[in-house]
């Protein structure tokens, strides 16, 4: 009887440990599988996580895409306004001086060159005191030398520079129509000169420096200033000898297409 008693205590307990094991082994269950899902849950979340930038990327590169052609055309209707600021600048005329445009009262000729003391130069002097420009002595040095490149020599300055009582002198001298009224002469400007050369009957324009001269005198800035035919338009006889310095674009532009200077600037 006793012993049938401690027999049923024993099995109780042992089925209360054994319950008490099975509670502890479907606790440990569950909560393990909750970590699993939240673990889940959370590798999910931070897979979809790329894919919702990527899906917002493409929302925004398609939203640049869809304005750019807005942009362009807006940029189009821009660049179909007439740019004031990009606009070419007029090319600004050269200085003209003839029988009805005279010579600005503050005219400055600038830097003069005193061609005598220039030992070096490629040509020779008619008399010793004769001045130019700067820029005016060394283009024409430069035709010179480059003229006696090529075979052709013998250059001879005769007239340059007039200060205004030089003009005045040889108004007064001169029979009338030969000399300019001073002011209105291009010697008063330091940028005309006349050259001539040796000839048997003294014509220049029957040299071959002439001839050279002719046709080679615009790549150094100048231009016959009175050309053959154009004598109602200069106002003055032909004077193959009396040269005017312009400046290279200018003086093609006027030789290639047989102008006067008064035509170039409208003044015809």
């Amino acid at each position: 009887m006793v012993k049938n008693k401690k027999d049923r205590v024993f099995y109780a307990v042992a089925a209360a440990v054994a319950l008490l094991l099975l509670c502890v082994i479907l606790v440990v269950a569950l909560t393990g599988r909750g970590e699993g899902g939240a673990s889940s849950a959370a590798e999910t979340g931070a897979e979809s996580a790329p894919a919702e930038s990527a899906a917002e990327s493409v929302q925004e590169s398609s939203g640049e895409e869809t304005s750019e052609p807005a942009q362009s055309e807006a940029s189009a209707e821009t660049s179909s306004e007439p740019d004031e600021s990009s606009a070419a600048a007029p090319k600004e005329k050269p200085l003209l001086i003839n029988k009805d445009h005279c010579l600005p009262e503050d005219y400055d000729p600038g830097e003069m060159v005193d061609i005598l003391a220039r030992k070096d130069r490629h040509f020779q002097l008619a008399h010793a005191d004769m001045k130019l420009q700067t820029e005016v002595y060394e283009a024409l040095d430069r035709m010179c030398a480059d003229a006696e490149a090529q075979g052709v020599t013998g250059y001879i300055l005769t007239d340059s520079f007039r200060p205004r009582e030089e003009q005045e002198r040889l108004y007064s001298e001169m029979p009338a129509g030969i000399a300019a009224p001073p002011g209105y002469s291009e010697h008063e400007t330091g940028l005309a000169f006349d050259i001539s050369a040796y000839s048997k009957n003294g014509d220049f324009g029957e040299t071959p420096q002439f001839e050279w001269l002719y046709a080679h005198c615009a790549e150094y800035g100048f231009i016959l200033r009175y050309p053959q035919g154009k004598e109602d338009i200069t106002g003055y006889s032909y004077e193959p000898w009396h040269y005017r310095y312009v400046g290279v674009e200018i003086a093609k532009e006027i030789m290639s297409a047989g102008m006067t200077l008064e035509e170039y600037c409208g003044e015809e």
